[in-house]
């Protein structure tokens, strides 16, 4: 079974976003999306998670506060069967939701 994971700011949530989640659930058998704040953001982490988990309501949708990588890599328990999908952080107008 692959597990697959994508972290992200989703800071604002967008339909590029929502293309790597769909694409990312192709290549998996279960997907682990975690939205990741810290309580200086500009747009609240809690909202972002909002528009995630309501565009993926099937998905296991995490918010993080404040983890930083290396934390999160620990705590993922990655296996060989693990797949992380990264995303570059830029600003996108065509935001959702």
């Amino acid at each position: 079974m692959t597990h697959g994971f994508i972290l992200g700011n989703f800071a604002p949530f967008h339909r590029g976003h929502a293309f790597l989640i769909q694409e990312a659930c192709k290549k998996c058998d279960r997907l682990t999306v975690l939205v990741c704040s810290k309580p200086s953001d500009e747009i609240p982490g809690w909202l972002r998670y909002h528009w995630v988990k309501s565009t993926f309501p099937e998905l296991d949708v995490r918010h993080l506060i404040g983890s930083s990588a290396l934390q999160l890599s620990e705590s993922l328990e990655l296996s060989e069967s693990s797949i992380v999908f990264g995303l570059k952080a830029e600003r996108n107008k065509n935001h959702l939701p």
